[in-house]
């Protein structure tokens, strides 16, 4: 496989992003009335990077991406919940904050292990598939119709299967639909607020690396992004 100067470092900007949602699995902020889940600030940055890799890599480049952020957040969750558990609470305050805060952190796993891949992996699909159908447009040569039709309908997704899991049993379903939609509204001005970089960062990717790629006759099988080899079609889009 062609070694790239960029991949390795967007593929760690991607997986810090992951970690740091995770975190934040739980926090809400209350904005002009609207409550909203504090990791929503953080997550269009992480569609924006892979966004990137996607228009630069290819489509299994960045599923690669996406199963390695996968399996950083499995380790992260499961240290995380298990050093909870086996410390007890009564220890200190300190440990009774941890426990409070993160005993519930298994949920993250089943929301994640759901809508993680199922957003991501849509996401790139739908980046590849207009990268590929519609080339020939002026719209989709600088990208930002790619990343901006992607981020409705993955972000979408994302808040529909993760906020009913994470917060199931802790606020009112009401309120969690509420959220979640609100939450959805906040994420799609984040992501206007980030699409006037799409352009000019995959750009700077695609110069650096020389890496252009477009997935003609490959699988969009998830489970088979490591299979085969990537080789990147320098042609400019």
């Amino acid at each position: 496989m062609k070694q790239y100067k960029l991949y390795n470092v967007l593929s760690t900007v991607a997986i810090t992003i992951m970690l740091i949602c995770d975190c934040l699995a739980y926090s809400t902020v209350d904005i002009f009335g609207f409550r909203l889940a504090a990791s929503g600030f953080i997550f269009p940055s992480s569609f924006f990077v892979l966004s990137i890799i996607t228009n630069s890599y290819g489509y299994k480049m960045a599923g690669r991406v996406i199963w390695s952020m996968m399996g950083a957040q499995l380790c992260f969750i499961l240290v995380i919940t298990a050093v909870v558990h086996l410390s007890p609470p009564s220890v200190s305050v300190k440990q009774q904050a941890y426990f409070v805060l993160f005993h519930d952190f298994y949920r993250t796993i089943l929301a994640s292990s759901l809508a993680v891949p199922l957003s991501y992996f849509v996401n790139d699909y739908l980046i590849s598939k207009l990268k590929l159908k519609l080339k020939a447009y002026w719209l989709v040569q600088n990208v930002i119709f790619r990343f901006f039709i992607s981020a409705i309908i993955s972000n979408f997704i994302l808040v529909s299967v993760t906020y009913p899991i994470n917060f199931f049993g802790l606020i009112s379903f009401k309120a969690i639909i509420l959220m979640a939609g609100t939450t959805w509204v906040f994420k799609m001005i984040a992501v206007l607020v980030l699409l006037p970089f799409i352009y000019p960062v995959t750009a700077w990717v695609k110069k650096i690396d020389h890496a252009d790629e477009f997935d003609h006759n490959i699988s969009y099988n998830p489970f088979r992004v490591f299979s085969g080899k990537q080789h990147a079609k320098n042609t400019t889009a």
